[in-house]
Formats: structure tokens, sequence, C-alpha cells
């Protein structure tokens, strides 16, 4: 299963975070398509995007038929 076939959806919880933490549901899905994939266990990917002064993670679960998004984090270099 190719997981970027899938849709993306936010919990709750992370859509309040990204705007409490001003990240741009452009920059979600940027951190999805071409950040770093690290696997957490069976069923969690964790999506980190670097930038110069930034970095944006995301904690998503797959499922049969989306990626869904539990967190989003910003962390300042």
């Amino acid at each position: 299963m190719d997981i970027f076939q899938l849709d993306i959806r936010l919990s709750k919880h992370a859509f309040e975070r990204a705007d409490e933490r001003d990240i741009d549901l452009d920059e979600i899905y940027w951190c999805i398509y071409t950040g770093k994939k690290s696997n957490i266990g069976k069923n969690l990917l964790k999506f980190t995007k670097e930038y110069a002064d930034s970095r944006i993670e995301c904690l998503c679960q797959i499922r049969t038929d989306c990626i869904f998004i539990i967190t989003i984090t910003r962390s300042i270099k």
C-alpha cells in the first residue's frame, strides 16, 4: 500500500495545535509529502520537516482509508 495515495485528515487536537502554533495547512501537507518518515510501532508514523529556523513534526496513524494526524509540533532552533 502506497501511503501517499491516501487522504490526509487532522484530528481536532491536531487542528487546534496547528492553529495555536501558527502552522499552515500547506506546511502540514509539505511535511507529510517531503519530510523524513520514521516508524513508531506498528501503525504510527512521525514525519519531520527541517527548516533553517524551525522543525515541524507530525505524529500520524495509518488507517485503511487515510493518514490521520494525531498531533503537530513546531520546534524553534
